[in-house]
């Protein structure tokens, strides 16, 4: 390994990207659990414009990490930009707005919006995505009053759900497309 970083290096600076994906895999079969060596991988595979291949190991490389608090948005914006090279830019928001999740209010920048943006007009996307924030004061029973899209109703929060449940009759009265 310690011979194989540099060597790594070395090709990207002298333009070899098949090389330093050899040498990348070298690293990989060596170390699976390492993160840096799938995304090195990953950045050669995208300076020869495989696109498909770059985005699997980015997101190979989200997936080891063990706290995705942690990792930085260039991680995120990596796989961003691959589903866009490809042609899916409705699905190059999810990631960004993977990373806003988990601290919205530190996190959100102009230049993550406007790309959010601009993914989601080239791309025509059907529903809206991750635009702000909002604070709410929880009962005890988690059930809260809201309004969607001028439509009152209440609801619980469950602040570690992953996907929002409705009846079919309020998403009609609310206009959600699902």
């Amino acid at each position: 390994v310690e011979l194989l970083e540099p060597a790594y290096d070395s090709l990207v600076r002298l333009g070899d990207f098949k090389g330093a994906i050899d040498v990348a895999n070298q690293l990989i079969k060596l170390s699976p659990a390492i993160p840096d060596y799938r995304y090195w991988r990953g950045e050669a595979y995208e300076s020869l414009k495989d696109y498909k291949a770059a985005l699997s190991d980015y997101i190979s490389t989200l997936q080891l990490f063990k706290n995705l608090r942690n990792v930085s948005v260039k991680q995120y914006y990596a796989i961003s930009r691959m589903y866009a090279e490809i042609g899916r830019p409705c699905d190059a928001i999810t990631p960004l707005e993977m990373y806003l999740r988990y601290d919205v209010a530190a996190r959100q920048t102009a230049q993550i919006a406007q790309l959010i943006s601009e993914w989601a007009t080239q791309g025509n996307c059907r529903a809206s995505h991750a635009a702000g924030s909002d604070k709410v004061l929880l009962a005890p029973d988690n059930i809260i009053d809201v309004v969607v899209n001028g439509v009152r109703a209440r609801m619980v929060l469950d602040t570690g759900a992953t996907i929002v449940s409705m009846t079919p009759s309020f998403a009609s009265r609310a206009k959600i497309v699902t």
